[in-house]
Parts: C-alpha cells; structure tokens; sequence
C-alpha cells in the first residue's frame, strides 16, 4: 500500500512538473507570438470579433422572428385573413385585427406592426390607421415581391418614416393558409439602440473598432470618431481612401481583408480591416483594429495568467488527485459489483467463496440459490423496469437480511446466491422470514414476489461448482413441490440433473 501511495504521489508531481513546464513554454511562446506576429494575432482577433458580432445579430433577432412567426401563424389571424374580403365593409371585424396589432404592439414594444393584405392590398397599422398599396409603386414593390418569393421572412432597414432619429430594422413574416397560400405578411419593426450597443461593446472588449455601412460604403453606424456616420470608406479621407483595388461581393459568407498602413513588419500602428457582408440587413460589416492596442492587451493577460499560476497548480493537483481516487474506485466497484443491484457480481462471489474456504471461514456455514418465481411474467406484464425494480429490491432486503452474517451476489439473471457463516444456526428460518417480509410489504405485494430457495450446508474442501450443484438441486425441488418455498439439500436428492440448471451448473465450473 506504501509502495503504491508512493508511486501515485510520483505520478502527481510528474504531471505537475510537465503542467509547469508545458505553461511556461506556452507563456514565452505567446509572449514572441506577440512581438513578432502582430499581424497574425490582430487578424485573428479581427476575424474572431466579426465572427461574435454576427452570432449576436442572429441572437438579437431570433426573438423577434419567433414573435413574427407567432403572430403570422395565430388561429385568429389566419382566419381574419382568409375571411377579409367578405368583411371588407364591417368596421367591427376590422377591429378585431386592430386590436390584436395593437396588443404585441404594446406588449413587446415595437415601433410599430402591421398586417398587409395580398390579396386586398391593405397595410393595416396597430394605431387604427389603413393604407393602399400598389403593385405599381415602387415604394411597395419590396413588399409584393417578399410575398411572391420562396423566403418565409426577412430582414430590411425600415422603409417607412422611423418615429425618432435611431436606426429601426423591419421584420416581415409571411402569413398563409393551410395550402401554403399567400395570403400576406406581418410586419414589425424594433429599434436597433440595444443591439447596436451589444455590439459596440464587443469592439470595447477586444480593442477594435466597428461599423456597419450600406453597398456603397455610406457608414449607417458607428461610435468611432475616426470612422463617423455619414462618412464613406472609400473617401479620400475615409478607411480605404488610399486603396484602390478593393472590391466587396454582396454575397452571403464574402469577406474582404485588408491592411492599412505602410507594409513594415514593425509597424504595429497599422490597421487591419475585415469587411462581411449581413445579407439580412444587406449591410457590410467593418471590423478593424490595430497592434498597438492588441499588443498591450495581451502583455496584460499574460502578467495575469503568470500571477494564477500557482492557484491553478494547486487546484490541478487537488483535481487530479480527486479524479484519480474516483476512477479507482469506479473501476473497483465495476469489477467487484452488480451495477444494477450494488451487491457483489459473480466474478467477485467467486473469489471471495475462494478466499473464505481457504481461511476455513465457511465451516459450518450453507450455501443458497434464490430464484425470483415467476420472473419472465414480471418482465412481461409489468415491464422490464418493474423487473430491474424487483431484483433491486429483493437485492436491498436479502442484505438487511444476511447483515455480518454472510455474504450474497447476483448470480446472473434473476438468481441470487449467497453464504450464511456457522452463527446462523437455522437458515431455514432465515430465509422463511425474508420471504414473509417480502409478501408483506407493498413492493412485493405489487410485483407479486415470491422466492424458491435451495439451500445445502458447506463440505469442507468441496469447491464452488459442487456446492452450486447441491443448492441447485434443492432448489429443483422447491419449484417442484410448488414454488415460494425454501429447501434443505440432503443426500437423498440424487436424482437426475434438471434441464434448466445444466447451464448454472457449467458455468460455476468456469
């Protein structure tokens, strides 16, 4: 146990030792990576921000998608549509429409929601308000054309004059009926404040900045002072002033990379510029930033992780300590126990039968197979669960039976076998009473538990299979003589073999 314990705590410190090692030539390894590879470091970052801007888009807008799918797919709704034209003259039925517009209006404060009709070509607004549109306008044309498209919604700066001076976005939700029929769309529209804020704090955190333009280069949005709205990035003085090959694709997962700067290795005052494009809004996303600020954010990081070092050791050890103590025992009780019972499995019974005949523990002792009557019935009628709980409940009571006074482990299937030491002087009984309690309790009045036991006293000398042989024969004849009964082995039991114990009986000689 000495040696053991010893060689574990070698194994600790070498893990230790390589942990040390392997965080201080990572630590020195990221400190050159950040002298040299500036450039690399800031692409990465750059990337990894436009990467977590677009997640919070999708994030930002799939509650208010899930709400425009709701509302186009409410009962109510679908119904008002279908019925629309034979009511067009019934202002009370078209209040009804109002007043569910007016009700998510108010209840998830949008800007506002509207419903407009394909078929009539009515925009109707929560307020109350009513408009026409025409195929032939080319203000509504965005309209028709989202509802004679595949797309089941979509995303669109807002069209319509926005109530304040803040960026508001559109989502439009196709509304059809039970044969996919277009019948209109739902259309809401939120205020971009608290996402453009998300967003804008993430450049905070990573030290770079960030905005967002239309096709042209317009920047929409922007907190930077070096990159104001209103500007352009292909401007003399704008982002890409000085460059005069860069081509943008408004395609879905098209990004452009760009350095801006004088092209010196050196240099960590030069900018590196990512440009995607959102399809959703139809926008380019620009993320850039610089070395300088990278750099020192990194040195601060590394400082703070050399400082944790000796924390993160200790908790190391207590971690490794504690998972390797968890995963010897795991291993013990998988190997020794039954995992459905928590008594010993067969393998286990086997060695300690062995080890207690050898220190001459048994003498006086007997030996028990335990059936489960009627077990397959169990399994049928009421279930293979109601089956796992029958083993594991007589498992439970056939421990509080033996206690210190022997020993039992699932044999396999449904029989139990177990050892009762000399100082039970009358097994019989002991086993009478367990199957009395059994018969009296509520489990075993609901899974209708009974046993058939075969009991035979220990030889000494005489190995397991002989044993198992003398027990099973016992308890040949008490399912013989009825089932629910208990059995003594004696000489006159000599009879043939029966069929189903064959298997038992070969196997024990294993």
């Amino acid at each position: 146990m000495d040696n053991t314990k010893l060689k574990s705590s070698k194994q600790i410190a070498l893990i230790c030792l390589v942990i040390i090692v392997a965080f201080a030539a990572s630590a020195l390894m990221f400190a050159i990576s950040s002298i040299k590879n500036t450039g690399a470091y800031v692409e990465h970052t750059t990337d990894m921000t436009a990467m977590n801007i677009i997640r919070e888009l999708d994030m930002g807008m799939a509650s208010s998608v899930r709400t425009a799918k709701a509302m186009a797919e409410n009962s109510f709704v679908v119904d008002w549509a279908k019925k629309e034209n034979s009511h067009a003259s019934d202002p009370e039925y078209t209040k009804k429409l109002y007043d569910y517009l007016k009700t998510s209006y108010q209840e998830n404060n949008y800007n506002f929601v509207f419903y407009a009709s394909k078929e009539t070509g009515t925009i109707y607004y929560q307020d109350g308000i009513s408009l026409k549109m025409s195929n032939y306008n080319t203000e509504d044309r965005w309209l028709y054309d989202f509802m004679s498209s595949n797309l089941q919604y979509r995303f669109t700066l807002n069209p319509f004059k926005a109530s304040s001076g803040d960026a508001t976005l559109l989502i439009i939700y196709k509304l059809t009926d039970g044969s996919k029929k277009t019948l209109g769309t739902i259309g809401i529209s939120i205020n971009l404040a608290m996402m453009e804020n998300s967003i804008l704090e993430l450049g905070n955190y990573y030290n770079v900045g960030i905005a967002f333009t239309d096709l042209d280069g317009n920047v929409l949005i922007s907190k930077e002072y070096s990159l104001p709205e209103g500007s352009n990035i292909f401007a003399k003085d704008g982002l890409f002033g000085d460059i005069d090959n860069t081509q943008l694709m408004p395609v879905e997962g098209a990004f452009t990379v760009k350095w801006i700067g004088q092209n010196d290795i050196f240099n960590i005052n030069k900018q590196f510029c990512e440009l995607r494009y959102i399809k959703a809004f139809n926008w380019y996303l620009v993320v850039y930033g610089s070395g300088e600020a990278i750099m020192l954010a990194n040195r601060n990081q590394l400082f703070l992780q050399l400082g944790l070092l000796a924390l993160l050791l200790l908790l190391m050890i207590a971690v490794i300590i504690n998972t390797i103590s968890q995963y010897r025992n795991r291993i013990i009780s998988l190997a020794t126990m039954d995992e459905l019972t928590k008594i010993m499995n067969r393998k286990s019974f086997m060695a300690r039968f062995e080890y207690f005949s050898k220190q001459h523990l048994l003498e006086g002792g007997h030996l028990f197979l335990i059936d489960i009557d009627f077990f397959k019935t169990i399994n049928d009628t009421l279930g293979h669960a109601a089956g796992d709980e029958a083993l594991s409940f007589l498992a439970e009571k056939l421990t509080a039976c033996i206690g210190k006074d022997g020993f039992i482990a699932r044999w396999g299937g449904d029989e139990f076998i177990g050892i009762f030491f000399s100082t039970i002087k009358d097994p019989l009984a002991q086993i009478r009473a367990l199957s009395a309690e059994l018969d009296e309790s509520e489990t075993g009045k609901r899974l209708h538990l009974t046993l058939s036991v075969g009991i035979a006293p220990i030889e000494a000398g005489l190995p397991l299979n002989k044993e198992v042989e003398k027990a099973d024969i016992a308890l040949y004849t008490s399912k013989k003589n009825g089932r629910n009964q208990a059995t003594m082995y004696h000489e006159s039991q000599t009879g043939a073999e029966p069929e189903y114990s064959k298997e038992l009986i070969e196997n024990s000689k294993k």
